[in-house]
């Protein structure tokens, strides 16, 4: 419990300020593939994901190339990049679709998509999980996921063991949250992080 708690305070914090953050981002290398990431998902080099250092999982990032001009929207899987300087790791697709693949490295700006934080849940608050979106194309759901941060709502995105991609928000008021979500034409069910 503490340490989702963590990652709801953490969260909210960043979102308070309007995070991003520019530096170097690089791409995974080949024999990262089938592999096991940090959020306990097999690594797709051909999914839109990232790995970030603190960042939480599911979050949804903006990274645009100031070489290419080229923008992705991608979704932290993993920790890293741990090589000094670099400030996020990209899945083999979305390098490629930022135009840097060959280079292997690029200089990008990361913005997290919230215009609001996480509930800020203390000892004994709870917090809820609406489910608003399942979808088999990774595409779809992180389509969702930018209309509701463009809308102020927390978007995360999991893949399931299933392979479904489910897009969530977190609420301490959950009869307010479906209100919200009814109006922007959402319905939404109660989901339980693994």
């Amino acid at each position: 419990m503490r340490r989702v708690l963590f990652l709801l305070v953490f969260s909210a914090t960043l979102m308070a300020e309007s995070w991003h953050e520019e530096g170097l981002a690089s791409w995974y290398g080949p024999g990262f593939a089938g592999k096991l990431t940090a959020s306990g998902e097999v690594y797709n080099p051909e999914e839109m994901t990232a790995a970030h250092k603190s960042l939480p999982f599911g979050a949804l990032v903006r990274v645009w190339c100031r070489e290419t001009g080229h923008a992705v929207v991608v979704r932290i899987t993993d920790r890293g990049p741990f090589v000094e300087g670099r400030v996020i790791d990209l899945s083999r697709r979305a390098a490629e679709m930022l135009g840097f693949l060959e280079e292997g490295t690029a200089h990008v700006k990361v913005e997290l998509l919230a215009k609001e934080g996480l509930p800020q849940g203390g000892e004994g608050e709870r917090v809820v999980y609406l489910q608003v979106g399942a979808f088999r194309k990774e595409a779809n759901a992180l389509r969702l996921g930018v209309r509701l941060a463009e809308e102020g709502v927390w978007p995360e995105v999991h893949r399931g063991e299933d392979g479904v991609y489910r897009v969530v928000v977190a609420a301490q008021e959950e009869e307010e949250a479906r209100r919200r979500l009814e109006g922007m034409g959402l319905l939404a069910v109660r989901w339980k992080p693994r």
